[in-house]
């Protein structure tokens, strides 16, 4: 090794990979499947550039590696960069040049254009690049799903939500946690008791475990609802779950005794 000769690599100096760039979730690994291990490399580059919002400079490194590189993943991580900076028409070009290259966009593309369509409060274009997944495919997953969901509960349409949560459910896509703790913080904010326990029975009747959102989420009802001793069990079972408590859980339990404080003696 002490005879080698320097060489140029592809990451500067200062960048910095372990294992918590591996795909840690669902989402990632449905992002990451679509990409050749060899090809593997430059998306990374792409995404930790596009991450850092200098999308121009990810465009002039696609501009200077071998085209075998330009295929369907590392152009999917561009437009996922133009769809965070909201810059739409920077990311439909990106979409027409992967139909004009012959990559079809999968699941995984038409997710990322989905969710830029929200960002940007594009719902109608949204939906109907929903309905033209549904008819010509490729068939909406659980995160097109989620990602539509989500944006509906953010915007307090709660009865589109359940709807599509209701054709998510017949069309075979079996909703995970993070759908149902979205409707049930969303209805707890409401105040519609009687939709939170039917989701959160029907969450325990598919023996999905609550993350750390739903934690908070059933913490804060329990102290909505004056019973701060239900929020301390919440509380245990959160820890013992191996879920680390957020600052906003710590609020939580220092409200708690502030109520014993004043209302219990």
């Amino acid at each position: 090794m002490l005879n080698a000769k320097p060489v140029s690599v592809p990451l500067a100096s200062h960048f910095k990979l372990s294992s918590s760039e591996s795909p840690s979730s669902n989402e990632d690994e449905e992002f990451m499947s679509p990409i050749p291990y060899a090809n593997a490399d430059w998306s990374i580059i792409y995404d930790m550039v596009c991450t850092l919002s200098d999308i121009v400079q990810a465009v002039s490194v696609i501009d200077n590696v071998p085209s075998k590189s330009e295929n369907l993943g590392t152009n999917s991580v561009l437009l996922s960069g133009w769809c965070r900076m909201k810059n739409l028409m920077e990311a439909g070009e990106i979409w027409n040049e992967m139909i004009d290259q012959g990559l079809n966009p999968d699941v995984v593309t038409h997710n990322i254009m989905l969710d830029g369509l929200l960002k940007v409060n594009k719902k109608s274009d949204a939906i109907k690049l929903f309905e033209v997944m549904k008819v010509k495919g490729p068939p909406p997953n659980v995160r097109t799903y989620t990602i539509l969901i989500r944006d509906l509960c953010k915007h307090s349409k709660l009865n589109e939500a359940v709807a599509y949560f209701d054709g998510m459910t017949s069309s075979g896509c079996n909703p995970d946690a993070v759908v149902y703790t979205c409707l049930i913080t969303r209805f707890r904010n409401l105040k519609k008791m009687d939709m939170v326990f039917g989701l959160l029975k029907e969450l325990k009747e598919k023996g999905y475990p609550p993350d750390g959102q739903l934690y908070n989420a059933l913490i804060k009802l329990m102290m909505n609802r004056r019973m701060p001793d239900d929020a301390v069990r919440v509380y245990k079972k959160m820890i013992q779950s191996g879920i680390e408590p957020t600052i906003h859980t710590y609020i939580m339990m220092m409200m708690k005794s502030y109520f014993d404080f004043f209302f219990c003696g």
